[in-house]
């Protein structure tokens, strides 16, 4: 990303900057990182195995999920962009996932609100849910996601649980 951003700008970036950007980051996420509204609710009532397979690096994803008390859902099961040589928008990600796990690509769901996961998740050979309800998405994303493959979109996370057929608490 920041060559891509180098070459649009035609010169390097400043001394620093990503570290300082990986610093900005971090604090921000440390002080204004929330959970999406009825995930861990959802996340309680699917019976089936589930994983996290993410751009994030090991530390960093692990950190996040615990401060937003959501990693007890999926630990052990958590996989970062780091354990594999290529990440998304390529599919070794989700395969090492899948394979760790004992399941055939065809057999898993994808649950994606990126454009490159999406990509990944299709190459894979896995179906993918394009999900639109995170505060980064923009108003196209519906129409992104869906254009890179997404069999269906859901925005919130009662969405999900019709789209995942999950029974609504009692």
């Amino acid at each position: 990303m920041f060559a891509e951003i180098e070459a649009d700008m035609g010169r390097p970036l400043p001394d620093g900057f990503v570290d300082n950007l990986n610093t900005r980051i971090a604090a921000h996420f440390e002080s204004d990182l929330e959970a999406i509204p009825g995930v861990a609710d959802l996340l309680s009532r699917v019976d089936r195995p589930k994983c996290v397979a993410s751009s994030t690096q090991m530390p960093e994803l692990r950190r996040n999920l615990t401060k937003v008390d959501l990693l007890h859902h999926f630990d052990p099961h958590v996989f970062s962009a780091s354990q594999v040589e290529r990440g998304k928008p390529d599919p070794d990600l989700f395969l090492l996932a899948a394979e760790t796990m004992g399941y055939a690509p065809n057999r898993c769901l994808v649950i994606e609100d990126s454009i490159a996961g999406t990509k990944a998740g299709v190459a894979a050979g896995m179906t993918v849910i394009g999900f639109t309800g995170a505060s980064h998405t923009l108003h196209d994303h519906p129409e992104r996601l869906t254009a890179v493959g997404a069999a269906v979109i859901a925005d919130t996370m009662a969405e999900l649980a019709i789209v995942l057929n999950v029974q609504a608490p009692i």
